[in-house]
Order: C-alpha cells, then sequence, then structure tokens
C-alpha cells in the first residue's frame, strides 16, 4: 500500500513540474502599434517565371519570399521567421542569403482557392527596448489548371527489343502530351496499353500495361514498365520542358521469322479524371531478312 501511495505521489509531483511553466516558456506579448518592422520582400513567385504574382496555377511549384530587416531582430534571442499555412498543406522551408530573418518557403498547391501564410516573428519593440512578437500575412489565388492535351497522331518506327530474336522485333508507337507553360495542369500522366495478338481491338478484360509520369518528379531514365508484348516508356521530349512523349513497344516478330504476327493495340491517355486521348491500332508483321514490316501503318505515320 505504502509503494503504491508514493508511485501516486512521485505522480502527481513530476506533472506538477512540467505544468509549471518556467521562465523560458513565457509568451512574448505582441508589438504595440506602430512598432513592428515591416518586412522588406514578402511576395509569390510561381515556377517557371521568377517575377511577383498574387495569382498561381494549381499544381504548380510556388515559393513565398519574406524578408524583415535583421538590425532590429539580431538583438533578440531568436530571430527566425516562422510560418503558418493552411493545414495540410506540405511546406518546405529554405533560410536565405545564410540568414534566418530571410525566408523562402517552397509549396505546390493541389487545388483552386485561396491560400493565406501567417508569418510570425521576434523583434524588439524599440531600440534597447523588451521584446515583442510581430506577425502578417499574405494570401494567394489558386487558380484551376488547363489540362494538358496530347497529340492526335501517332508515331510509328521500328526497334530491336533486346533478348528477343530479329534484327528488328517490336513496332513504337510513340504519342505526346503537352502542357501549358504558364497554366497547364502538371499533375501525373497515365497511359494504359492494352495489347492483343490477333488484328482486332483489344477486350476491355485484356491486362493493361500502365506508366504514371509525375512532370514534377521525373526520374533520370524515365517511367517505364512491361509485359510479354508491351514494354513502355515516358519522359520529357528533348530537351522540352512541357512536352510528355510516351512510347510503346509492341514485340511483333513472327515465330522463327516465318510468317505474320497479328497485333492489336489500344493506348489509353489520362489525367486526373480526364481522358486525353484514346489510339487504337491493328496491324499484321512480316520478318523479310530479319527485318519488322508492318501492315498497315498509323495514318499519316511516315514508313521507316
Amino acid at each position: 500500500m505504502l509503494n503504491r501511495w508514493l508511485a501516486g505521489a512521485i505522480a502527481v509531483a513530476a506533472f506538477a513540474l512540467v505544468a509549471r511553466p518556467t521562465a523560458g516558456q513565457t509568451p512574448v506579448p505582441p508589438c504595440p502599434a506602430g512598432a513592428q518592422v515591416p518586412p522588406d520582400r514578402l511576395e509569390f513567385t510561381e515556377d517557371p517565371d521568377t517575377s511577383p504574382t498574387q495569382s498561381v496555377a494549381a499544381t504548380h511549384p510556388v515559393a513565398l519570399f519574406i524578408g524583415v530587416d535583421g538590425a532590429s531582430l539580431t538583438s533578440v534571442t531568436d530571430p527566425a521567421i516562422q510560418i503558418a499555412g493552411p493545414p495540410g498543406l506540405a511546406l518546405t522551408r529554405e533560410p536565405q542569403y545564410d540568414d534566418t530573418t530571410h525566408l523562402k518557403v517552397d509549396f505546390t498547391p493541389t487545388v483552386p482557392g485561396p491560400l493565406t501564410f501567417t508569418a510570425t516573428w521576434t523583434q524588439l519593440a524599440q531600440p534597447g527596448g523588451s521584446s515583442c512578437t510581430a506577425s502578417v500575412s499574405a494570401t494567394v489565388a489558386v487558380t484551376a489548371p488547363t489540362p494538358a492535351r496530347a497529340s492526335r497522331q501517332l508515331g510509328y518506327t521500328v526497334d530491336h527489343r533486346p533478348g528477343k530474336a530479329g534484327r528488328t522485333n517490336e513496332f513504337t508507337l510513340s504519342a505526346r502530351v503537352i502542357s501549358d507553360p504558364r497554366h497547364g495542369d502538371r499533375s501525373p500522366i497515365r497511359v494504359a496499353v492494352r495489347a492483343v495478338a490477333s488484328m482486332r481491338r483489344p477486350p476491355a478484360g485484356t491486362p493493361a500495361t500502365t506508366v504514371t509520369l509525375d512532370p514534377l518528379n521525373i526520374p533520370r531514365v524515365g517511367a517505364r514498365a512491361s509485359s510479354r508484348l508491351v514494354r513502355v516508356r515516358a519522359g520529357p521530349y528533348a530537351d522540352e520542358p512541357f512536352i510528355y512523349e510516351f512510347k510503346v513497344g509492341v514485340l511483333a516478330y513472327p515465330p522463327h521469322g516465318r510468317g505474320r504476327a497479328r497485333r492489336g493495340v489500344e493506348i489509353a491517355v489520362s489525367q486526373r479524371s480526364k481522358t486525353l486521348a484514346t489510339f487504337r491500332f491493328v496491324t499484321s508483321c512480316s520478318a523479310p531478312i530479319g527485318g519488322l514490316q508492318c501492315t498497315p501503318l498509323p495514318k499519316e505515320a511516315p514508313r521507316p
């Protein structure tokens, strides 16, 4: 019984010690009227532009820059600026000029609507005076992004899939997706490919080979996926930062290089819940002298 009473007394004493505020925990009062130092920079910029803006597109990376004259802050113990954003929005903070009184905050809005940020810092109420807390708010308007658009024409080449018979053994269909640099939607783009070994449209139940390309986080080698008949590769097109290319290779070498290999392919390109394009292609391929020849070709595609 004594041990149980002693344990309870210790717990109550420990709670009292934790709950009792220390001198260092005393809240710093707000700055009196007219004492707050105004920021020397408080502005938003939107990638890829670096000009100040009050309106940005959803899915675009945005930066908030704030700076306060350090002379009024360096006399306090902790002059760092603190930023509070909307609940659920991920923020990345980066001090500027090796100075905690200048801060860059990166974020990517996902939906339209206003976003308000509040910056707080501790400064002196007057030279040689006591510390006080200052704050300022800034709001940026987030607009709906413009959906990306897909090319209406398929590119066509023949290629060699390593480890498979034939000098050239697959045909490659390519489609491009174009995003407006200023307002385009930069949410992930998904391509789903279905292929069958016959000259007909693949049934809806045919397993799809899918690739999702995130324009804001593209791997160095792009995004890739493969299956028995299909391999899909996705990435930026050439050096164009807002054009993305999806290449679909379909294995079509006839058995032992004789006869014909028939293929039916469906390619669906989408972003969010919107279908950007659906391509359907059927062809029959032979392999004269070890190389692949398919007919028909996609409409308006040049012969390789």
